[in-house]
């Protein structure tokens, strides 16, 4: 029995910039081991998960290595697509030319399909142009897909397996900003508990009880090109004495895109506090948002 083929989107999770090394950089694939009944039978790695160009009218040319990790030979389709990410950072996927900020226009990979044989490796032609169809500042993703099988008892599972490289075209004029445009806290009680049984209180006394105060911070990006964030959460006495202090790791932020956090906060004795976020895009200064909050 041969089920249905799903579409495992396979994504590089690290924010940073990669830099080109010996070492080959994974894909996740014990997502893949989660999500199927039996080991992953067919796997590409690749030696850049990203790639930053600056586009020109003369084609500007990347050469990405793929490599067949397995032991049977694999197939690979290669496709360009858009994509972008929410507001709790993850990675949604579009059609080619769906999204204003597409490279699509003037990416060309070549070649379209490859055939590796077990631990083989291909080089990967991927070209940006400038064009009045691409913008000077794009984003896009070179998608290899390949099919893989597994197996579970009499069935034999049939799925997509696709790793991505995502493209950005950063023009030299291109703008760095961003700024702090929410900052909430969340301390709402979450239910009245019911009376306590007790001869002595009267019979409409209620327990209520607090989820732990969640900060919401919210950074914008109002640049031109993705910012790399990273900062920390400080919550800070009447006296200016830091009472609690978390760091925040490194999270990208697409142009015109806004990133939420959520910082789960410690039980703070009674008091005037300041929640403060001093967040780090890369530019001349912090970015920094407060809160004022009182716990009685």
């Amino acid at each position: 029995m041969t089920a249905r083929p799903p579409v495992l989107t396979i994504q590089e999770p690290r924010p940073d910039r990669p830099e080109r090394t010996s070492d080959w950089r994974r894909v996740l694939l014990a997502v893949c081991c989660l999500l199927l009944p039996a080991a992953v039978e067919a796997q590409l790695t690749v030696d850049e998960l990203e790639l930053f160009v600056t586009p020109s009218t003369t084609p500007t040319v990347r050469i990405v290595a793929v490599r067949n990790e397995t032991a049977k030979a694999v197939q690979a389709v290669v496709t360009i697509e858009d994509w972008d990410r929410d507001e709790a950072g993850t990675n949604r996927f579009y059609a080619a030319h769906t999204m204003k900020n597409s490279c699509a226009a003037g990416l060309e990979v070549f070649p379209k399909s490859i055939v590796l044989e077990p631990g083989q490796s291909a080089n990967v032609r991927i070209s940006l142009t400038a064009s009045d169809k691409v913008p000077s500042n794009c984003w896009s993703i070179v998608f290899f897909e390949n099919r893989a099988t597994a197996v579970e008892g009499a069935r034999q599972l049939s799925y997509n397996v696709r790793t991505g490289i995502k493209v950005y075209g950063e023009s030299t004029s291109a703008v760095r900003d961003g700024l702090i445009d929410a900052m909430t806290l969340n301390d709402t009680p979450t239910q009245d508990a019911p009376p306590m049984e007790s001869h002595s209180a009267p019979a409409h006394n209620t327990t209520r009880t607090f989820a732990p105060p969640t900060l919401s911070v919210g950074f914008r990006n109002v640049g031109d090109v993705q910012l790399l964030v990273k900062g920390s959460i400080e919550v800070r006495r009447a006296d200016n004495s830091v009472a609690h202090r978390v760091d925040v790791a490194t999270f990208p932020v697409l142009p015109g895109s806004r990133r939420m956090l959520q910082q789960l906060l410690p039980e703070l004795p009674a008091g005037r506090y300041v929640m403060l976020a001093l967040l780090d895009f890369g530019g001349s200064e912090l970015v920094a948002g407060q809160l004022e909050y009182e716990v009685r």
